[in-house]
């Protein structure tokens, strides 16, 4: 997702040595959170007390809630910590952070950070067991923890935020690894590959085993974590395999760069600096859109370029991204940008923070009466009852306007928990329909991460596609569906399109997806010991509910709508638009 970008806050770079990288890096805070067992430590203060009991009751059921009242020494070996509070929190007290809380600013990576209501997140080493790890979410004044769950985070190991509004986020450098700490890494993430990958269930691919061995060839000097990142994910690239990756390093600099890949390039979405909307990127330094392709389609895995594209429209704006893949070395960044016909060398620098505003629920509906239309909207996958609620209601809207004709907009939506489209079908009247076949690995990993009777599974089970009834509401859905997707739609996401396509219920309208209908997915997060790199590797193969339509690297829509360059200057949406007036 882009943003306009305003500059509304100061940055100063200042010694790294002023830093204590003893508790980093850590992997990221996904990685941090994943663990089997938790343990809350909430500052003693009834603001951040109420906050961490939500939390517990909402996200962490099983987790002990303690406050910092308590004694702490020593109290966290065998667990991961979550921890709200601000720079008073006892326990925090006693630690060697790597950021500060400094008069207005926090200090953090080199960087100094403005604001009003300033917020640290972030994932360090737990300092009672270094297997295990901490989650920091902390804030300058009591009264700006509540709420705090509600900025963006996961994917990286830190975030800053004035608020809700995220002024940078980023991975930890770090010193360089000696070679005994990276081939340790190394050998730990190609045991856990055979351990627990569908793909190595007889043994270790031959490509993976190649990639091994010329990743074990490179490790003959010092490196630094950015520079292990990519041999690292040239090892997972071959198991053509999305959902299993290693996480970049970022350095969290972003380029006031904003940009779409389309079809017709890298296109420029937002007016700011002397970019214009309609924009199109033709060199990133002295890269052009073709070579930056070939280079992120060896690193980054992926099924298909959609994902490709559609990843690189955050990591090419990352600095320390673009310093990693030998691109550029620093900001501002050489650019050439064609406008008009005419090609213009520019430069991009840093930019500020994300303009301030609200985001709409990831779950929400319009009943659009004039063209017979129902727009269910999910960028995520939770079947929760935020969820459940919202399909009632959309569907009671349905019915009671008459509508008949319904859109499941999931061109935002990357993932989580499947069983959303089972709960969606509920409303649809179909007798019953065909759910995905799979091959499920139950290793000890595997095992360790579920609860009730996944947690006594064992060996590798197989299930073939099969048609299971349909547990109807009682007054069903009968007119036309239609599924709405981009190259970011993914995982469960992409289940949506799948379901409906191979079962026949509707139709698919929009761009390909990003991921493939038969492939691997649910996966499980781990973090390397020396290097804090983290890492996801599926346990399950999938195959679609249709085989015979295979083979297939994406969802192909019935009808292919692109977003073109013409759009993006009108801002005008076509698959919105296309499917308002189809009949």
């Amino acid at each position: 997702m882009s943003h306009r970008i305003a500059l509304c806050f100061l940055v100063w770079s200042i010694p790294f040595a002023a830093f204590s990288q003893e508790l980093v890096p850590a992997g990221s805070i996904n990685a941090a959170l994943g663990g089997p067992k938790q343990v809350i430590v909430a500052q003693d203060d009834p603001v951040i007390q109420s906050i961490a009991q939500v939390v517990q009751k909402q996200f962490f059921t099983k987790a002990e809630l303690i406050d910092d009242k308590e004694p702490l020494d020593k109290r966290f070996a065998g667990v991961d910590v979550i921890v709200y509070g601000t720079p008073e929190h006892a326990w925090l007290r006693t630690l060697k952070l790597p950021f500060s809380f400094d008069k207005g600013a926090v200090v953090l990576e080199g960087q100094r950070f403005e604001g009003k209501r300033l917020r640290v997140i972030c994932a360090i080493r737990n300092p009672d067991d270094p297997k295990r790890r901490a989650v920091l979410y902390t804030a300058a004044k009591a009264e700006d923890v509540p709420e705090i769950n509600a900025v963006f985070h996961g994917p990286t190991e830190w975030v800053v935020a004035d608020g809700t509004r995220i002024l940078a986020a980023g991975s930890f450098v770090g010193p360089a690894l000696a070679v005994k700490q990276l081939v340790a890494d190394l050998e730990e993430l190609a045991a856990k590959i055979k351990n627990v990958h569908p793909a190595a269930i007889d043994g270790l691919p031959g490509g993976v085993e190649a990639a091994l061995k010329r990743a074990r060839d490179e490790l003959s000097a010092p490196m630094r974590r950015d520079r292990f990142w990519l041999t690292l994910s040239r090892v997972m690239h071959t198991l053509h395999d999305a959902h299993s990756a290693v996480e970049p390093v970022r350095t969290g600099e972003l380029l006031d760069m904003p940009f779409l890949w389309t079809s017709e390039g890298m296109i420029v979405n937002a007016n700011t600096g002397a970019l214009q909307k309609g924009d199109r990127l033709v060199r990133i330094g002295t890269k052009t859109e073709p070579q930056l392709l070939e280079l992120l389609r060896g690193v980054l895995p992926a099924e298909n370029a959609h994902w490709v594209r559609h990843r690189a429209e955050s990591f090419l704006r990352d600095v320390g991204f673009l310093r990693t893949l030998g691109i550029v070395d620093e900001a501002p960044v050489k650019i050439t940008i064609e406008r008009n016909g005419k090609e213009l060398e520019l430069t991009a620098s840093l930019a500020g923070a994300a303009a301030a505003g609200s985001r709409p629920p990831w779950v929400r509906f319009e009943i659009d009466e004039s063209n017979d239309l129902g727009i269910f909207i999910v960028d995520q996958c939770l079947n929760n009852d935020l969820y459940k609620d919202s399909l009632r209601k959309f569907f009671e809207a349905v019915r009671q306007m008459k509508i008949s004709r319904i859109a499941v907009d999931v061109r935002r939506n990357s993932g989580g928990n499947s069983t959303v489209i089972n709960e969606f079908l509920r409303y649809v009247d179909v007798d019953s329909y065909h759910v995905p076949g799979s091959v499920i690995r139950w290793s000890e990993e595997a095992r360790a991460r579920q609860t009730g009777l996944a947690k006594l599974a064992s060996g590798v089970m197989r299930y073939d596609p099969r048609k299971v009834p349909n547990t109807r509401v009682e007054k069903p859905f009968r007119g036309q569906v239609f599924v709405l997707t981009s190259k970011a739609t993914f995982s469960s996401g992409n289940w949506f399109a799948v379901f409906v396509q191979d079962n026949k219920i509707g139709k698919v309208l929009g761009e390909p997806t990003g991921n493939a209908p038969s492939s691997y997915g649910d996966t499980l997060n781990f973090t390397l010991p020396h290097s804090g790199l983290s890492y996801s590797l599926s346990f399950k193969r999938w195959l679609r509910p249709d085989p015979k339509r295979d083979p297939a690297d994406c969802v192909t829509p019935d009808q292919v709508l692109a977003l073109t360059r013409r759009d993006t200057i009108e801002g005008t949406d076509p698959i919105l638009l296309h499917v308002r007036k189809a009949r």
